[in-house]
């Protein structure tokens, strides 16, 4: 029995699961009376998993699943004997990257079926997805234009992280702070401080809602 034909499962060490005198029930899918051997075969007695997911399940389904592995840049789920992937980017609207952190083996999770690759037998799955993107509600709420006071949730080398609402950042790049260059933004802010800026555009692509203190400059000069 070819390592293969063990499971529809990938199995990497046979000793773990098996012991010299085991005794296995197998199914014979080849007989060379040339060579005089016999194939065998252990998951051919169990239909294929992936035919009973397609079965069972189709694109935009929400599934419950639990997480089979946590990975830098994102999760693999067990999806019925089947590894559902989640990228880093599917796990959350915002923050996804702080997301990825709190999750560990056997957490069971809801995610939506986004694509179904047949020959590849690949499940693409999403978090986010399962609830409505924040940012679109976001826009009915603040315009371009709009003058607000709001904390610094994070700060970069290229800008600030806006908080305007819970899981939703404004980005105040470093070119839209003022006309005079600032070098080291980490020696002049802190987190939670409070900024005074301008909206002045949605990326509706990126989700991304674009900040300004220049633009109160260019008003109070008008």
């Amino acid at each position: 029995i070819h390592i293969s034909e063990i499971s529809w499962n990938q199995i990497n060490d046979l000793s773990e699961k098996f012991n010299i005198g085991d005794y296995i029930e197998a199914k014979v899918i080849e007989k060379d009376e040339e060579k005089k051997k016999v194939k065998l075969s252990i998951k051919q007695l169990e239909e294929d998993p992936w035919n009973l997911f397609l079965q069972r399940y189709k694109k935009d389904d929400v599934i419950e699943a639990d997480v089979k592995e946590v990975l830098d840049f994102g999760l693999i789920l067990d999806v019925d004997r089947n590894n559902g992937f989640i990228h880093i980017s599917e796990l959350a609207w915002n923050h996804a990257g702080k997301d990825l952190k709190k999750y560990k083996l056997k957490d069971k999770i809801k995610a939506k079926i986004i694509d179904i690759d047949n020959e590849k037998r690949n499940i693409k799955l999403s978090i986010k997805q399962v609830s409505k993107n924040p940012f679109e509600s976001i826009k009915d709420k603040y315009k371009i234009g709009d003058i607000l006071e709001k904390p610094i949730s994070e700060i970069f080398e290229f800008g600030l992280l806006i908080m305007l609402e819970n899981d939703i950042d404004g980005m105040l790049h470093i070119s839209e702070l003022g006309y005079r260059r600032i070098i080291n933004l980490f020696s002049k802010y802190k987190i939670g401080e409070i900024v005074r800026f301008k909206i002045i555009g949605f990326d509706d692509e990126k989700n991304r809602i674009s900040l300004s203190v220049k633009a109160m400059l260019d008003d109070i000069w008008n």
